[in-house]
Order: structure tokens, then sequence, then C-alpha cells
């Protein structure tokens, strides 16, 4: 779980350099079950301005696999075993998921539970080609 928990840091630290605008954006649309689980689990998340990304949670836990096809999934995986281009591909990856739906959750004015949809199996179907 810590590990995991590590990844969501990174890939918000991720999110601070290459997009800070979106990283501002989910930040601000925290619901307060989230805002609980933060104070809950003080030392996950520091800055109060952090995002919590949550809703990543899923993605990061089973490497994606119910967002893609199943073949969509084996290429995906067939990269992230390489450990190429990076070790942390992965976060890239789901980084690349939340900028392309981008304007969508901005647009909408998805709230952090909202976002869920972005992500939820089979939501993705598309996106794979474009992102790799």
């Amino acid at each position: 779980m810590e590990k995991l928990m590590k990844e969501l840091k990174d890939l918000s630290t991720v999110m601070k350099y290459l997009d800070p605008a979106l990283k501002a954006y989910i930040g601000k649309t925290s619901s307060i079950s989230v805002r609980w689980f933060h104070l809950k689990h003080k030392c996950l998340f520091a800055d109060s301005n952090d995002p919590r990304l949550y809703f990543c949670f899923r993605w990061l836990l089973v490497q994606f696999k119910r967002e893609f096809s199943f073949d969509d999934v084996m290429r995906l995986w067939e990269i992230l075993w390489t450990g190429k281009p990076c070790k942390n591909f992965h976060l890239l990856f789901a980084y690349a998921i939340l900028e392309t739906e981008k304007n969508t959750l901005i647009e909408n004015r998805f709230s952090s539970t909202e976002i869920l949809r972005v992500g939820a199996p089979g939501s993705c179907s598309g996106l794979f080609d474009r992102i790799v």
C-alpha cells in the first residue's frame, strides 16, 4: 500500500512540472470525503494544495488492466515490463490519460469523483493509440 501511495505522490509531482494548471484544477475539486482521507493519512500529502489523485488508484494498482482492451493492455504491459523508456513509464502514461482528457474535465467542471469516469473500465478505448 505504501508503494502505491508513493506512486500517487510521484504522479502528482509529474503533474507539477508538466501541467501545473491541471494539477491545480484537480486540487480544487477534492471532495470532503477525499479531504477526510487526506487528514486521516496526513503523512501522504503534506501539501494541502496537492491534488488527491485517488481516482488513479485502480490504474496503478492493476496497471490499466480494466481501462483498455485485452490487446491494448498486453501491448502496454510489454512496454512496462521492458523498463523502457523509463521504470516509471506507468506514471507518465497515467498523466497522459489525464492530459488527453483535460479539456473534457475542465469544460464540464468534473469533480474528483466524476473524474473517475475518465478511467472507468472500458472508457479509455481509442485512447491507447493516441497516447502510445
